[in-house]
């Protein structure tokens, strides 16, 4: 079985029915390797958009089938994983703080407590209810 990053860099010289025919194979199929495939897209710019196409196609196709409602759910998922964004690298302070030329460029940020709430007082008013004539 061929690597994920093999197959998408075989897609890029498919035509538009045979990358339809990949992309339907790897929308059934929802496994770690597709999850990996569509990072791996989603990095490429016009494969991206070639795959995005695809799946518009695929879409338009599964309309009055009898699997209809579960082949666009496969899709939408697709969809989904080929348009999230790329995670977001978190370093720790001390890494963050050690990058930095000099220590007093940046202050320390310090927040204080979000405010208590006041319990409200009861009213000395009564409540007043509206019936329907």
């Amino acid at each position: 079985m061929a690597g994920a990053k093999d197959v998408v860099g075989s897609w890029g010289a498919l035509t538009r029915e045979e990358l339809a025919d990949e992309v339907d194979h790897l929308v059934k199929n929802r496994d770690a390797r597709s999850r990996e495939v569509w990072a791996l897209v989603r990095r490429d710019q016009v494969l991206a958009a070639r795959v995005r196409g695809v799946l518009a196609g695929l879409r338009s196709e599964a309309r009055g089938t009898r699997d209809e409602a579960m082949r666009l759910v496969w899709i939408n998922q697709a969809s989904q994983a080929l348009n999230a964004p790329e995670p977001v690298e978190v370093r720790p302070v001390a890494a963050a703080r050690a990058s930095v030329a000099t220590p007093e460029a940046e202050p320390e940020i310090v927040l204080s407590p979000p405010p208590q709430a006041v319990p409200r007082q009861a009213s000395a008013v009564p409540a007043v209810f509206f019936q329907a004539p």
